[in-house]
C-alpha cells in the first residue's frame, strides 16, 4: 500500500481533480486520444512511441528503467570514476524537472482531467510518475497501486536536487583515498 506522508504538499493551488492511469506502451499506442487527457510518454533512449495525435497535451521523455543510489555513486567516485547519469540512459534531474513542470501545468488546466503515463512495460517508470501525481496532486489512480516504482525516478520527482546530493564531497574523497592507502600499506 502506498503511504506518502506528503499530504501537506498536495493541493497547494486551485487544480482540476486528476485521474491517473499508467500502462504499457503498446496499450497507450492503441488508446483512442481524448482531449481531456494529458500523456506522459516515457521510452528508452532512441525510441519513440507511436501515439495517435489528438491528445489534450503530451510530454515525451527518454530514459532507461535504471536506478542509482547514493552508495553506488559514492563508491564509483571514490575510485576516481565519473558518473554522468545522462550518458548511461539513467533518469536525470532535467527530465524530472520537465515531468514536474508538465504535471504542474496539467493540474491547473481546466480542460485536462486525466493523465495517462506509459513506459515500455507500464510498471516501474510510469508507476513512479503515477505515485508522484497521487502524492503531489492528490490524483485518483485508475487500477492497482504500483508495486515496484522506479526509486530513482520517484526520488528525482519528489526532489530534483536529489541527484546532486548523492555525490560525495571532495573532503570525503580525500579521506577515502587516505583510508585506502592506509589499508594497502597494512
Amino acid at each position: 500500500m502506498l503511504s506518502t506522508g506528503r499530504r501537506s504538499e498536495s493541493r497547494q493551488h486551485p487544480m482540476t481533480a486528476l485521474t491517473v492511469r499508467y500502462l504499457p506502451m503498446h496499450e497507450a499506442c492503441a488508446s483512442a486520444p481524448r482531449l481531456d487527457t494529458a500523456v506522459i510518454s516515457i521510452t528508452n533512449p532512441g525510441a519513440a512511441a507511436s501515439l495517435q495525435p489528438g491528445w489534450g497535451a503530451m510530454l515525451r521523455v527518454q530514459f532507461s528503467d535504471a536506478e542509482y543510489v547514493p552508495g553506488d555513486i559514492g563508491r564509483r567516485m571514490a575510485d576516481g570514476s565519473r558518473f554522468d547519469p545522462a550518458t548511461r540512459g539513467f533518469p536525470t534531474q532535467t527530465q524530472a524537472q520537465a515531468i514536474r513542470h508538465f504535471c504542474e501545468s496539467v493540474a491547473v488546466a481546466p480542460t485536462l482531467t486525466r493523465v495517462l503515463v506509459h513506459c515500455n512495460a507500464g510498471k516501474r517508470r510510469s508507476g513512479a510518475v503515477a505515485c508522484y501525481l497521487m502524492e503531489r496532486f492528490g490524483a485518483t489512480l485508475e487500477g492497482a497501486v504500483p508495486e515496484d516504482p522506479n526509486r530513482t525516478v520517484l526520488a528525482l520527482l519528489r526532489d530534483p536536487t536529489w541527484a546532486r546530493r548523492v555525490a560525495p564531497s571532495a573532503g570525503w574523497r580525500s579521506r577515502w583515498a587516505a583510508a585506502r592507502k592506509w589499508l594497502r600499506d597494512v
